[in-house]
């Protein structure tokens, strides 16, 4: 992709976005865990009240529990398009089209496949380490995002998702996982990414079900609040880093 607009500065990124939970798929590869996404109920087969209740309310978590275990329902996140497995022809193709930069996240439930582990997966960290080198090695200047719709499941079933001030800590051990493991290869960071889906989106985003509360707003709103509090912490960490802000 060629810069032929003057009002463009010549080191403008060009570049295209995904997210890991969108496309990486492999959901049982190297000892990857379930993340909110890939429990996220689709409306093929589903009645019309059935319908009705998930927009109107969300997950209940009985659904996600069964979600969980559920292998023959519709649930395409946990394919993708195999990004995981092919990432090497797909970046190669967007080099190929000039593109100098790819905003993607890192799977905090591949890196911490429960959320909670005390040590993170080096078979992920080591994917995704080789797949930043060969951006690299490509012109491609990875954006990555930290939390795209990736918290671990175990973490809603265990503490009630981000509702629950326990997920601070534990996001804050992934997201320091992966600016000591990444920093040098990463400029660019974005902790949580369209926070403000979470309006629409309540169990896909903060993990919260719908019968987990009696006051929906109340819930949105501590859920997010507890995002933003555990996201201040890890730019006060770049900070130790001397990394820009994130």
């Amino acid at each position: 992709m060629k810069n032929k607009y003057p009002y463009f500065p010549k080191d403008f990124l060009w570049g295209g976005t995904q997210a890991a939970s969108q496309d990486d798929g492999a959901y049982q590869a190297d000892g990857k865990g379930l993340n909110s996404s890939d429990v996220q109920l689709y409306l093929c087969g589903l009645s019309n009240q059935e319908i009705q209740a998930l927009e109107e309310k969300g997950m209940t978590l009985s659904q996600v529990k069964k979600a969980i275990i559920n292998q023959t329902g519709y649930y395409p996140k946990r394919f993708g398009i195999d990004f995981y497995r092919r990432y090497r022809e797909d970046l190669k193709l967007l080099a190929e089209m000039g593109f100098k930069t790819f905003r993607t996240s890192l799977d905090w439930s591949r890196i911490f496949p429960k959320g909670d582990e005390p040590e993170p997966n080096e078979a992920a960290l080591k994917h995704y380490g080789a797949m930043l080198d060969y951006m690299h090695e490509l012109g491609i200047e990875p954006i990555i995002t930290m939390n795209h719709y990736e918290t671990p499941v175990n973490l809603a079933l265990k503490y009630g998702g981000w509702l629950n001030r326990a997920l601070i800590p534990l996001f804050e051990c992934f997201s320091k996982v992966l600016l000591d493991c990444f920093a040098d290869k990463v400029k660019y960071w974005i902790v949580v990414n369209q926070i403000n889906m979470v309006q629409i989106e309540l169990f896909l985003s903060v993990e919260v079900s719908s019968d987990q509360y009696e006051n929906e707003e109340e819930a949105l709103y501590q859920a997010v609040h507890n995002q933003m509090v555990a996201a201040a912490a890890i730019q006060q960490y770049s900070k130790s880093l001397n990394l820009p802000d994130l």
